[in-house]
């Protein structure tokens, strides 16, 4: 039925375009009037406007006339305090404990201060763009806010005065928009036709889709429960099923991406699908969402965020850490230029989405910058106003969770590592810091809760019928409880390898747990790799494993007795059980190699007791092959002159350790062959 005979059964008239694109008006389409149109996009040809600018006009009016009558009835409600009858939303004058951070904490603990006053947030400016579309937002220093609180102020005592009439501009041009300079504007330009081709080719690839997303969403999805997985998947419909949804670029580069990551990590019961192994799919849908993406900067809306987390997600598991870290530079731009860290002044459909976003952000942040020992690029945590999602009983508490330990991962930053702080007060900053995690593992929720630190106690958990969510979040809190308290304990570790003597001291204690959560980071990573086929494909756990075996290895090394060298090589056997079931990635398969190369030194060096039985070689390796290793780049770890455990090169101990300086076939800026 064609869409006049609808219209005039229904009566109604068919909506006629103000002004078609170029393209339209040649060829008497119907124009959607949208950037590109929907016909430009099914052709792919370049979507063009005559009078361009009266168009992204039109195009944002609406957007900013609610945007800008909501902040006057916010401003009007608030100066005649009358607020909850002319309007109920939140205004822009929070409450205190709105305006409060989720830290909670006061007080200063080795220098790092946690907490201090919010100042008001009133003098803000959040406003639409007009010639991008974009949200911006200015803070209270800011020169805007300064002249939006004056052009505020000037309309309220307009106001004020009864006889005086309202000005007929009573709704005023957005700031942002009046001074920005359209000469010099970096812009989303259209695909080209090339481009849109590589990006739709196969329907999107709807055929893969089906276990590529699904590979996500019931696997990594619940570590980082950002997207809504039904509105994601009614979008999806739409681009394979070639509806006039004109997706935008974001989306698409988010669609992309989940699609690598879900490819990544899924578990694979063939060799390949279509001739192509896991990897290669992975790595040409990475590409697809680069290319989706663009350049930096893009759109500031919530799908660029998401698509940049995952894709520092990918970068994590394909065990390219500093690609990772940049990538979540982009993602915390986008989120403060657009304000998404900030408690909004409506609570608009996407409120609970951002703040899903924003947090696990923020937490993941804070986890890769303390992996590589940089500073995280959020600031001080009084700028971070925005509500944490609601704890609901749902995969999404897992957020809250992870705000809260990236607290405490931040003051081991600055307490333990970064701090002037002599050794002796160093322990004790420590001792308070474990405490504070030990606070926090105790007062997680009791479904995500990991079982006795004692015992694996998955099979108590398995027969309680707990989702599969909460037994993979309550695993992953377990792995990050340990590395936080390796991590925190390790420069003690390295202090007592360095000393010429060994007396028992109150360092004995610290070193005792650093060692202590490496073992049972090993025996847990053994057990998990043993009873869970999902978590084999986890590849970012060669980071963990590999930790882990380093702090053992040293251990053994530099202060264990002879008679604990036993069980320390049997741990690290394990470690390379571990690293060489992850075989098919390169850079699991050199720490393996390394890992066992080190071993052998440690058989080399130390003489057993006559008493002692032998030990086997680690796994089947054999000279033969760690020569060939040796030939292929595998670095000499454990040499003394790394270790200077306060020096601040030290804080990027993974990096110092294993470099991941890997030879590769693919390179993440090759986009030539994207099909």
């Amino acid at each position: 039925m064609s869409e006049s005979s609808t219209a005039a059964e229904t009566g109604r008239k068919r909506r006629r375009a103000a002004r078609a694109c170029r393209w339209c008006r040649a060829k008497k389409y119907r124009c959607d009037e949208e950037q590109p149109c929907h016909q430009c996009q099914r052709w792919n040809v370049s979507c063009e406007y005559e009078g361009a600018e009266r168009l992204k006009t039109r195009q944002a009016s609406q957007i900013i006339y609610q945007h800008n009558f909501t902040q006057e009835l916010l401003t009007t409600s608030e100066s005649a305090d009358v607020s909850n009858k002319v309007f109920s939303s939140p205004t822009r004058q929070l409450r205190p404990s709105q305006r409060q951070s989720p830290d909670s904490h006061s007080g200063r603990i080795g220098g790092f201060r946690s907490s201090i006053n919010r100042p008001d947030v009133s003098d803000e400016v959040d406003e639409v763009n007009t010639h991008t579309l974009n949200n911006e937002f200015h803070g209270p220093t800011s020169s805007l806010a300064f002249l939006a609180t004056i052009q505020r102020q000037n309309r309220n005592q307009a106001r004020s005065n009864v006889d005086q009439l309202p000005p007929s501009e009573d709704q005023p041009s957005s700031l942002v928009s009046t001074f920005h300079n359209e000469i010099f504007s970096p812009t989303s330009a259209a695909y080209t036709t090339t481009e849109w081709q590589k990006l739709s080719a196969n329907s999107f690839y709807f055929r893969q889709s089906q276990l590529f997303l699904n590979g996500y969403f019931q696997n990594l999805h619940y570590i980082h429960p950002i997207v809504d997985r039904v509105k994601f998947f009614s979008r999806c419909e739409n681009i394979w099923f070639d509806r006039p949804s004109n997706p935008s670029k974001s989306f698409i580069a988010l669609y992309y991406s989940i699609m690598s990551l879900g490819a990544l990590t899924r578990e694979w019961d063939e060799e390949s699908l279509d001739t192509t192994n896991r990897f290669d799919w992975a790595r040409k849908m990475f590409t697809l969402a680069s290319m989706a993406i663009g350049e930096f900067p893009g759109r500031s809306d919530p799908e660029s965020v998401q698509a940049y987390i995952i894709m520092a997600k990918i970068c994590q598991n394909e065990l390219n850490p500093n690609l990772a870290y940049m990538y979540l530079g982009h993602a915390i731009r986008t989120s403060f230029s657009a304000g998404y860290n900030r408690h909004p002044s409506t609570e608009g459909a996407h409120h609970q989405e951002i703040s899903r976003t924003w947090w696990a952000l923020y937490s993941l942040e804070m986890e890769t910058s303390f992996a590589l020992g940089r500073p995280d690029s959020l600031g001080d945590d009084i700028y971070h106003t925005r509500q944490l999602p609601a704890i609901d009983g749902s995969p999404t508490m897992l957020i809250n969770c992870m705000v809260d330990l990236a607290k405490i991962i931040k003051k081991v930053s600055y307490s333990v590592y970064l701090s002037g702080e002599n050794i002796t007060q160093k322990v004790m900053i420590a001792g308070q810091l474990e405490t504070e995690l030990e606070n926090w593992l105790s007062a997680l929720p009791q479904i995500i809760r990991p079982p006795s630190l004692d015992s694996m106690g998955d099979e108590t958990s398995l027969k309680s019928n707990i989702p599969a969510w909460a037994n993979r979040q309550s695993h992953t809190l377990r792995f990050r409880y340990y590395n936080v308290k390796m991590v925190l304990y390790r420069p003690f570790l390295l202090y007592l390898g360095h000393r010429a003597t060994h007396t028992p001291g109150h360092f004995d204690s610290a070193v005792a747990k650093c060692v202590s959560a490496a073992t049972k980071t090993i025996e847990l990573m053994h057990h998990m790799f043993c009873h869970y086929s999902y978590f084999r494909t986890w590849w970012y756990n060669t980071t963990y494993t590999l930790y882990a075996a380093s702090i053992i290895v040293f251990y053994a090394q530099k202060v264990a007795s002879p008679p604990e060298i036993s069980g320390l090589l049997r741990l690290v056997e394990m470690s390379v059980d571990v690293l060489k079931t992850m075989n098919d990635n390169v850079v699991a398969k050199k720490a393996a190699a390394t890992i066992t190369k080190a071993s052998l030194r440690i058989r080399e060096e130390r003489s057993f007791n006559n008493e002692a039985a032998p030990i086997d070689e680690p796994g089947s390796t054999t000279q033969d092959s760690l020569a060939t290793n040796a030939e292929g780049g595998v670095p000499d770890l454990f040499d003394e002159t790394m270790y200077d455990p306060f020096d601040q090169d030290q804080l990027d101990f993974m990096t110092r350790l294993f470099p991941l300086s890997v030879d590769s076939d693919f390179t993440w800026d090759d986009r030539a062959d994207a099909t």
